[in-house]
């Protein structure tokens, strides 16, 4: 879809990558609280802060193809924003989501350094390890990161 459709060729794909992430993520969890049963307030946060997540950081993934990506004439965040700006812009986010999530279900410090420390790993290895290798290890552990993210509500139980 990306390549043949041209889809990832503009700015709007990070925020319909939210939205898409938005949608699913409601749905599933009002599934998994029961069909006749609404989403909580927090519940209905919680989704659109992962989004939010997604629309700000979710461009991480376009660092490591900068030059293919230039030659297809995509039009994404890194080559609009520039490579130095692009990675500022997305280690600020990254932290300011890593604490906001952590402190949003106010989980137990051991659990609370999870996504922390993860943030802090892609902060500075995207800020300071410029290179298609270390793009890939810093898009790699965004991964792990949004699972991280993900398991937070889980990790209240503990």
């Amino acid at each position: 879809m990306y390549n043949d459709l041209r889809g990832g060729d503009h700015i709007l794909r990070d925020p319909l990558n939210a939205f898409g992430s938005f949608g699913f993520n409601g749905g599933s969890l009002k599934l998994a609280g029961g069909v006749n049963r609404e989403l909580s307030r927090e519940g209905q946060m919680w989704v659109a802060m992962i989004a939010l997540v997604i629309l700000t950081t979710g461009y991480i993934q376009d660092l490591k193809d900068q030059v293919g990506d230039k030659l297809r004439n995509r039009k994404n965040v890194p080559i609009l924003l520039g490579d130095g700006l692009c990675r500022v812009v997305i280690a600020a986010f990254v932290i300011f989501w890593a604490f906001a999530c952590a402190s949003f279900f106010h989980i137990k410090p051991w659990a609370f350094c999870l996504p922390v420390l993860l943030g802090a790993g892609i902060e500075l290895n995207g800020l300071l390890r410029r290179t298609v290798k270390a793009d890939y290890a810093t898009w790699r552990t965004w991964c792990v990161w949004l699972i991280v993210l993900f398991m937070l509500p889980a990790l209240t139980r503990f």
